[in-house]
């Protein structure tokens, strides 16, 4: 049995039409006329330029904020932890009332769409890429297992892959004169999940390490360490698995798929284990970028800019070594974000 995993993070929902970017929680949320928020006025007098005009559409960009203020609230950590437990607890909220746009029953292209995406991306590849990459997943008639991290605090992914799992094997593919099929496996929320009636559980907002946390007083202490490291907040706090779970589906790889993931720091242990599984095997790595232009399009100026951007992206953020990187590259294939989930937006 071969494994599939596909990394899904928020793009999945913006792609949906939900607005539950970074930069629409500060302006439709956090800094919305009228909202009185005492924590977010202070945020404001010590960290210079923090505002939604100067803001990215980036999540990763708020968790790089949280380990860049906690120099300028050395003197007071106890407002810090209420400081960033506010934000936590409003982009919550947020970020729930966003996705229950989402219509109850599910448009059965939409799903439809999201299957053929899941188990047949292979199919909207260009020929080189599908030459070059897909021996490891699809070199033998052996079945696949397609197994998803979702970094995603919503339950939209959820919610189709429950609509997928009514049909079991829910892809095949004629390889030569035998059957492969694809399956359902691990759907893993690792940073945690809101569920149809608003609560969070295990809800994991910070950094990578500990080396983020700017300031030294704190990225040494133990306590302030387990509540904003996700690592030591999922092990710690909520005495879970999860981050081995994650690792042993990495791990056990023999193709991975990220799609609508920002490459940021503050899940750099996260992309050091996929880079780490590229040099040690065969795995193939396709990355579904947004920004990445269409090819076939005239941008090939442009494409090519991008496509080296988000190679040395990767590269930075998964901290892979100069020596390590011809090795990765050779299996390592940028993609159009628009090769898959084509839905229609579900809200307006």
């Amino acid at each position: 049995m071969l494994n599939l995993l596909w990394i899904i993070g928020n793009g999945f929902d913006r792609n949906l039409g939900l607005a539950t970017d970074y930069r629409s929680f500060l302006k439709n949320r956090y800094f919305k006329d009228d909202v009185q928020n005492e924590y977010r006025d202070e945020l404001v007098k010590r960290v210079e330029g923090f505002s939604p005009e100067r803001a990215s559409e980036l999540w990763c960009d708020l968790e790089n904020l949280l380990g860049r203020a906690s120099a300028f609230y050395e003197d007071d950590e106890e407002l810090f932890h209420r400081t960033f437990e506010n934000i936590q607890d409003e982009f919550l909220d947020y970020v729930f009332r966003e996705s229950s746009r989402i219509p109850v029953e599910l448009p059965q292209e939409a799903v439809q769409e999201f299957r053929a995406s899941i188990s047949s991306f292979y199919t909207r590849l260009t020929a080189v890429d599908a030459l070059k990459g897909l021996p490891a997943l699809m070199s033998t008639s052996e079945d696949v297992t397609v197994h998803v991290l979702v970094l995603n605090y919503t339950n939209t992914v959820n919610r189709f892959w429950d609509e997928i799992g009514k049909d079991q094997p829910f892809g095949k593919l004629i390889v030569g004169t035998s059957p492969k099929f694809f399956y359902q496996g691990t759907l893993l929320h690792l940073h945690g999940e809101i569920n149809d009636g608003g609560t969070a559980t295990n809800i994991i907002f910070g950094v990578s390490d500990s080396d983020q946390i700017t300031s030294s007083v704190y990225s040494s202490k133990v306590d302030f360490q387990e509540l904003w490291v996700k690592e030591k907040k999922n092990y710690g706090i909520y005495g879970n698995t999860k981050t081995a779970e994650m690792s042993e589906l990495i791990a056990k790889a023999d193709s991975i798929c990220i799609y609508g993931c920002s490459l940021g720091e503050s899940d750099g242990y996260i992309w050091r284990q996929v880079a780490d599984r590229l040099s040690d095997s065969t795995c193939r790595l396709y990355i579904f970028d947004y920004d990445l232009p269409d090819r076939s399009m005239v941008a090939a100026r442009a494409y090519q800019k991008r496509r080296r951007d988000l190679v040395r992206r990767f590269y930075e953020v998964a901290n892979v070594a100069a020596e390590d990187e011809k090795s990765i590259s050779d299996r390592f294939f940028p993609v159009e974000s628009t090769k898959v989930f084509n839905f229609n937006p579900l809200v307006n």
